[in-house]
């Protein structure tokens, strides 16, 4: 019927304004998470393919914002994560006098780190002192009771996936970097500003704003 046709029109327009509100907060998570964990943000074919390539935009952070390790974790039977946690913790009270709130780390660099020997041999010290038996489990959970017993941020797991829609197929990015964590201090970390709308530096003749 008419009515119904109308109907299906009115729907798929508004469902069309919706998923391009949504997509402009969808664009802010995804440079929000390359921020928090490469400190820049990269606008770029893949991550933008309608609109502008500006690369990839340094945020400009300090030196000692961005460490390495001695050994990468997926070395899982030689690196040390908690060691390396640990003395980015210290050296940044020590220097800044700054501690942090908590800990994101991708979930694959969370597998690599729940199978580092390091954290299993110390998660089994911390469960089984005075144990005849051995009884433990590799947990989030359990990880984050450990460092509260030693004064750290717990860790969060992050698992965030955006589709990228280019010429009706969709293509999957994680916009958080698989190989690096944050480590987030209490509060605010910073403020979003909103660009100036188009219309506002162009005004359309005949609309009233």
């Amino acid at each position: 019927s008419d009515a119904q046709k109308k109907m299906q029109l009115l729907e798929k327009l508004f469902n069309d304004v919706s998923k391009c509100a949504t997509a402009g907060d969808k664009r802010v998570d995804i440079m929000t998470l390359q921020a928090l964990s490469t400190l820049t943000v990269t606008v770029d074919a893949t991550t933008n393919p309608d609109g502008v390539a500006f690369g990839t935009v340094d945020l400009l952070a300090k030196g000692y914002q961005k460490q390495g390790v001695p050994v990468v974790w997926s070395s899982t039977a030689t690196s040390t994560p908690i060691d390396d946690i640990n003395k980015y913790i210290q050296y940044i009270w020590n220097n800044y006098g700054r501690m942090f709130s908590k800990i994101l780390m991708p979930y694959n660099l969370w597998i690599n780190f729940m199978n580092s020997t390091q954290v299993i041999s110390r998660l089994q010290s911390f469960y089984n002192v005075g144990k005849a038996n051995a009884s433990f489990a590799v947990t989030l959970e359990n990880i984050n009771n450990y460092f509260a017993a030693n004064m750290w941020p717990p860790i969060e797991i992050i698992q965030h996936t955006v589709g990228i829609e280019k010429d009706g197929i969709i293509t999957p990015i994680r916009p958080f970097n698989d190989n690096n964590l944050s480590f987030l201090p209490a509060g605010k970390l910073g403020e979003l500003k909103n660009a100036l709308p188009m219309e506002r530096l162009h005004p359309v003749e005949g609309v009233s704003y």
